[in-house]
């Protein structure tokens, strides 16, 4: 493992390099225009993602970790960054076993013989923050996990590095709500770091799917455990994804992916409280049927506003009310404030509509069914561009929308021709729209809506032909700036873009050498003026060139 000076040192050149590559791409798009840009990114994108991957790579811990929450946390990051960054895997070697004894003799107070019956000094797994170990206590096996040593001091080494990391890629590729994405992967590191607090996650979570007779979650084992040691109780239980075993247990592929979905549907929409990371890895099925949840490492809680604001949602989605699909989507945070923002968003839920109207059969959909055209008309509808400027990532959603695409994943193969309406349905019946005389009203008010539409239209176009014979009926054009001295700004920019690269060049050879103390601080200091002197001239340029 690279020592702290040596990995702040390899990320942060790696991120420079990451920067300028987007800068110089941007400047000269700025004289060459938008199809400049668009022709180039996507090349860019790869080259930049195989940069960040290979550091990860070599620099390893929390890096790796980071990198596979980073991938799946959000499906607004490019798709040449996602792909790679999910192939991401762990390679770390595990410690000896004396140095682990040493960690669990700190943490509780005895060594391994003196708490265990048996203890395996082979681990069954190594990963980033800790590794794990097959044991017994008594006639009873457990698994106990311990954390590597050092490893909180390496954690906030290498989230420092990542924030500023992520910081750099979202400003140029203008996505909203980023912030959120980095404290959602802090917070879950940090939470994997306490193993007091995944042991109570477990136990709450345990406590609320006590009804439900298919799901085990393992016991903890409290007076072994401690903030960097976990002692649970031993499951057996094959993966989820090894669907040739389980078929081969006789048991039906098809019920236990309808059962997974009804199990998180209670865990996220009606108790708001979930397990974050249900990779197949952390979901098991034993030889009765029963899954096993493990791993509370990541868990979160829905806030009452996204729990509320969900059903709604999907009321205003069957009623087909744009307007107040906008309003939710606003309020639970997805989209901002701004003149044009509620324009698009409506416009773009009116084109979702039509598609799912003319293109899709809901009471029949299954994720086979859809042609590679449909799937094209689709991805059509979203201006990416464009809609990144007014959606963003609320903080809520950031580790819902993993669990969800995780989950959809095991689903799909377990059951590729499942149908989601059908499973869904029943459930957003009893659970969301109850009370209210269910579904058969909402689309009841739905057709009522609609017929109300079309009586009031011949009204609403006599207003506008009696505004437009009164000259007053306004039609609003976006603002056209001409951007005199564009090319002005843009040559001052890359003046003092130059001389900092030159001064970062010249820094990192004599600092290399330490041979020319002096010399260094020079072009240090050198390098901060240049870099500011950028930073004034590129925001000094007026807003909309």
């Amino acid at each position: 493992m690279h020592k702290a000076s040596t990995r702040r040192r390899k990320a942060y050149w790696v991120a420079l390099k990451v920067g300028l590559s987007y800068l110089s791409l941007y400047l000269v798009s700025k004289i060459r225009g938008k199809a400049y840009w668009s022709a180039r990114i996507k090349r860019k994108n790869i080259k930049n993602a195989e940069r960040i991957k290979n550091m990860m790579l070599e620099l390893q811990g929390l890096f790796i970790k980071a990198g596979q929450l980073i991938s799946t946390l959000s499906n607004v990051l490019p798709e040449e960054f996602r792909a790679p960054l999910e192939a991401l895997q762990d390679n770390v070697p595990p410690h000896s076993f004396e140095i682990i004894n040493a960690v669990i003799e700190k943490e509780l107070g005895k060594s391994v013989h003196e708490l265990f019956t048996e203890f395996n000094e082979i681990p069954i797994a190594a990963a980033s923050i800790g590794q794990a170990h097959r044991a017994k206590i008594g006639t009873k096996e457990v698994v106990v996990k311990i954390q590597h040593p050092e490893i909180d001091k390496l954690a906030h080494i290498d989230l420092t590095i990542i924030e500023r990391i992520v910081k750099m890629v979202a400003f140029f590729m203008k996505i909203k709500g980023i912030e959120h994405l980095y404290q959602q992967v802090e917070q879950m590191i940090e939470e994997e770091l306490d193993y007091c607090q995944e042991a109570e996650s477990m136990q709450v979570i345990k406590q609320n799917l006590k009804e439900e007779k298919r799901v085990y979650i393992p016991d903890v084992y409290k007076e072994y455990s401690s903030k960097r040691v976990l002692t649970i109780e031993y499951c057996e239980g094959v993966k989820i994804s090894d669907v040739t075993q389980i078929s081969a247990w006789g048991i039906d592929l098809g019920e236990l992916a309808e059962y997974l979905v009804r199990v998180y549907c209670q865990m996220v929409l009606v108790d708001g409280f979930y397990h974050a990371d249900p990779h197949p890895g952390n979901v098991l099925v034993n030889q009765q049927g029963q899954l096993i949840l493990i791993d509370f490492g990541a868990v979160a809680t829905l806030s009452p506003g996204m729990k509320d604001g969900i059903p709604r949602l999907i009321k205003y989605m069957i009623q087909q009310d744009a307007e107040e699909m906008v309003k939710i989507l606003r309020k639970l945070g997805f989209i901002t404030h701004g003149k044009d923002t509620a324009k698009v968003v409506t416009q773009l839920i009116d084109d979702i509509q039509d598609f799912i109207a003319n293109e899709l059969q809901l009471e029949t959909l299954n994720m086979q069914d859809l042609s590679e055209e449909q799937l094209r008309k689709a991805l059509k509808l979203i201006n990416i561009k464009e809609m990144t400027q007014i959606m963003q990532i609320p903080k809520d959603w950031v580790l819902l929308n993993r669990a969800v695409v995780l989950v959809g994943g095991v689903v799909f193969l377990l059951k590729p021709d499942w149908n989601p309406v059908e499973t869904l349905k029943p459930y957003l019946e009893e659970q969301l729209i109850g009370g209210q005389g269910g579904l058969a009203n909402l689309l009841l008010d739905s057709v009522k809506t609609q017929a109300n539409a079309l009586l009031t239209l011949p009204v609403e176009t006599q207003k506008a032909l009696k505004r437009l014979n009164q000259g007053k009926l306004e039609i609003e054009v976006k603002n056209i700036k001409k951007g005199f001295g564009q090319i002005q700004m843009i040559g001052q920019q890359m003046v003092w873009l130059l001389a900092f690269i030159a001064a970062i060049y010249f820094y990192l050879l004599i600092d290399a050498s330490n041979a020319y103390p002096y010399l260094s601080m020079l072009f240090q200091f050198f390098g901060t003026v240049s870099f500011l002197g950028f930073w004034i001239a590129f925001w000094k340029t007026p807003k909309g060139y």
